[in-house]
């Protein structure tokens, strides 16, 4: 048995993550709380990188390069460029 520091309550160790570096190898809080207190922090990290508007494509440079007349990449069209690269081919001696 073993009491948990976050919900206060003794429960069985195996309901708690293991942690050598731990005096009796066991976390300080229950997997219960554990869990809960990750939860809650990735849903901070995730409201505070969400956004409500879509980024803008890369394909639209306009207003970030005004004196190039830049166009949408048609990713449906075949590349145009083809590069082929010839090597000589030596006689056998």
């Amino acid at each position: 048995m073993k009491h948990c520091r976050k919900c206060n309550t003794t429960k069985s160790e195996d309901k708690f993550y293991k942690e050598s570096h731990r005096g009796d190898g066991l976390a300080l809080w229950c997997k219960l709380c554990k869990n809960e207190a990750n939860n809650a922090r990735a849903a901070l990290r995730r409201r505070k990188y969400a956004t409500d508007a879509p980024s803008a494509p890369r394909s639209d440079l306009s207003d970030r390069y005004p004196d190039k007349d830049l166009k949408p990449v048609d990713k449906t069209a075949p590349n145009p460029i083809r590069v082929h690269i010839l090597l000589p081919v030596g006689k056998a001696g």
